[in-house]
């Protein structure tokens, strides 16, 4: 897919998932071309607009998708993950970010960052296995910290908050 298509793609699911979002048509539609060769658009308006449809067989195998192409992972981790497995996705997405020369795991960072926000065990999974990681992350040291002060909620999230 070329990285045009894919900037398209990412607008086209955001635009379906926030006017459309809940909409039983519009999520059968979404379903149904799931398989088809727009099924990045599909997969990613549902994982935003509709989760609780997404097809059966993408999230058997999410465990194995956890270096597969993006956008559409990040948004597939975000709403159907459980804490452990969005956590282990999460400690490998700034390397994901770091290899792609085309930009398109930028198009998951607003799932990540959302999911990070709003699940607090998962993000102290993260930070945990950040702490414990015997190479720092994008090569940026983190303050070895023990004060009860810097729980993973605070300095963690810090980086993940919107204006």
């Amino acid at each position: 897919m070329m990285v045009l298509e894919k900037g398209a793609y990412h607008e086209m699911a955001s635009y379906l998932a926030q006017h459309f979002h809940g909409d039983a048509d519009v999520g059968k539609v979404m379903e149904s071309i799931a398989n088809s060769l727009l099924h990045d658009v599909a997969l990613v308006a549902l994982s935003r607009g509709w989760p609780e449809t997404l097809p059966l067989a993408a999230l058997a195998k999410l465990p194995e998708l956890i270096d597969a192409d993006e956008p559409v992972t990040a948004w597939l981790f975000a709403s159907k993950a459980d804490a452990a497995l969005m956590a282990k996705y999460v400690v490998r997405y700034p390397r994901k970010l770091m290899q792609d020369y085309f930009g398109k795991p930028r198009y998951g960072i607003e799932a990540v960052r959302g999911r990070l926000q709003t699940d607090q065990e998962c993000r102290k999974l993260v930070f945990a296995a950040v702490q414990r990681s015997p190479r720092p992350i994008l090569g940026l040291p983190l303050p070895n910290c023990s004060h009860h002060r810097c729980a993973p909620s605070r300095h963690f999230a810090l980086g993940f908050q919107t204006s």
